[in-house]
C-alpha cells in the first residue's frame, strides 16, 4: 500500500503543521510506504487565508509535484487536510485536488480545520458544481471529535472516523499556591482566536485580585491586536514574549497556572493548545465553540462559556484562582484527561492500525 501525504508542516509552528509531522514519523517508524509534498505557501501562521502572487507560483509548483507523484509513483491513497471556511484556501484544494478526483484516486481528508460547509451556501452554481467534485464521497474522513464531524457528514464521506490530537505531555507536578497566578494565553494573536477577550478578562478579573498575570506566547495577527498587546504590557497586565518553542515552550507551560483560550476563531477545530495543557495539569477556561465543547468539561477540567461572555469568564476565573481546593481538583481532572485520551502513544497507535487497516 503507497500512500501520499499532502500537507503543512513546521515552519510556522501551529497544531495543524504539528499534526502532519507526527503522522510522518508514524509512517517512518513503522516503514509504511509513503511520500511526502509539502503546502509550503507561507512560513507564517498570520498569512494564513492571504492571498499573494508568491503562493501562486508555489500553489503552480506544488500543483506539479502531485502530478509527478500520481505519474510515477502511483500512490494507492492521498492523505490531504481540506481548507477551513476560508475561500482562498478552497480554491487552492480546488486546483490541487482537481487531477486526483479526475483519476479517481482514494482519498483520505483530515479535518484539522473546522467551518468548511459554512462555504457552501454563498458560493455560486458553478463553484457548488467544483467544490461538490473536489470535496464530496472522499473514502475515508478522519476527525478529531465528534463536533468535527460536521461538515465530513456534510460532504458524504463514506467513512468518518474519530482521532483525537496527541500530544508528548511534560512531566506533571502537582500544584502549590503562589504569590503569582500566572493565567496563559498561547496561539496566533488575533481577534478571533480570542486575544482580545483574554486582555479584557485579565484586566477584569485585576481589578479583585492584583496577583492575576497573564503570560502570552504567539504571533501578532495585526496592528489592532499589537496595540491591544502592548497597552496590556504597559499597564502590567500580560507580559508579551512572541514565538515560542522546544524547552522554551515547555517552561512557559510548567510556569504558569491556568489556560485561558476564549477562542472563536473562523477555522478552529480542535484546538492542541487545551490538550497541551491538559498534560502540565493546566485547567483550561475557554468557549462552546466547536471540538472545544468536546475537549473542556465543564466544571471538572476548567469551565466554557459562550463567545464574548466577559463576565463569566471573570467569575470563572476569579473562582479558580481563589478556592485552592478547586484548583487542584481541576488541575489532577486535566492531567488524568490527557492520560486517557491524548497522549503520543494513543495517537501514534490509532493512526497506525488506521493504516494498517487500508486495503
Amino acid at each position: 500500500m503507497r500512500l501520499l501525504i499532502i500537507g503543512q508542516y513546521p515552519p510556522p509552528i501551529t497544531g495543524q503543521n504539528l499534526q502532519i509531522k507526527k503522522i510522518l514519523n508514524v509512517l517512518s517508524k513503522n516503514n509504511l510506504d509513503h511520500e511526502f509534498i509539502r503546502l509550503d505557501f507561507t512560513e507564517k501562521s498570520s498569512d494564513y487565508s492571504k492571498f499573494s502572487l508568491k503562493k501562486v507560483f508555489r500553489l503552480l509548483k506544488i500543483l506539479f509535484k502531485i502530478l509527478k507523484c500520481l505519474i510515477i509513483y502511483r500512490p494507492d491513497y492521498i492523505y490531504y487536510p481540506p481548507a477551513g471556511p476560508f475561500k482562498v484556501p478552497m480554491y487552492r484544494d480546488f486546483i490541487l485536488l482537481f487531477p486526483i478526483r479526475l483519476l479517481n484516486k482514494k482519498i483520505i481528508f483530515r479535518f484539522h480545520a473546522g467551518g468548511l460547509s459554512d462555504l457552501y451556501p454563498d458560493l455560486s452554481s458553478l463553484n457548488k458544481r467544483i467544490y461538490r467534485f473536489t470535496y464530496f464521497n472522499a473514502n475515508y474522513s478522519l476527525c478529531m471529535s465528534l463536533e468535527g464531524t460536521k461538515d465530513p457528514t456534510f460532504l458524504k464521506s463514506e467513512n468518518i472516523i474519530i482521532i483525537p490530537n496527541g500530544v508528548k505531555g511534560g512531566v506533571f507536578q502537582s500544584k502549590k499556591k503562589k504569590e503569582k497566578f500566572n493565567v496563559l494565553f498561547v496561539g496566533l494573536c488575533k481577534e478571533s482566536k480570542g486575544i482580545i477577550t483574554y486582555i479584557n478578562v485579565l484586566r477584569r478579573s485585576r481589578e479583585v485580585n492584583s496577583n492575576i498575570i497573564g503570560t502570552v506566547i504567539g504571533d501578532i495577527h495585526s496592528e489592532k491586536e499589537r496595540s491591544y498587546i502592548n497597552s496590556a504590557v504597559e499597564a502590567g497586565i500580560i507580559n508579551y514574549e512572541g514565538v515560542k518553542s522546544g524547552p522554551e515552550k515547555v517552561s512557559a507551560f510548567k510556569d504558569s497556572d491556568l489556560l485561558l483560550f476564549p477562542t472563536f476563531y473562523e477555522s478552529e477545530n480542535f484546538p492542541t493548545v487545551i490538550i497541551e495543557a491538559f498534560s502540565y495539569g493546566l485547567p483550561v477556561i475557554s468557549t462552546n465553540w466547536r471540538g472545544v465543547k468536546d475537549q473542556v468539561i465543564n466544571g471538572h477540567t476548567g469551565f466554557l462559556h459562550d463567545i464574548h461572555d466577559i463576565d463569566g469568564m471573570v467569575k470563572s476565573l476569579l473562582q479558580i484562582s481563589s478556592d485552592f481546593n478547586l484548583y487542584e481538583s481541576m488541575s489532577s481532572n486535566a492531567r488524568a484527561e490527557y492520560q486517557a485520551k491524548y497522549t503520543i502513544e494513543q495517537f501514534d497507535n490509532n493512526f497506525l492500525a488506521f493504516f494498517n487497516s487500508l486495503k
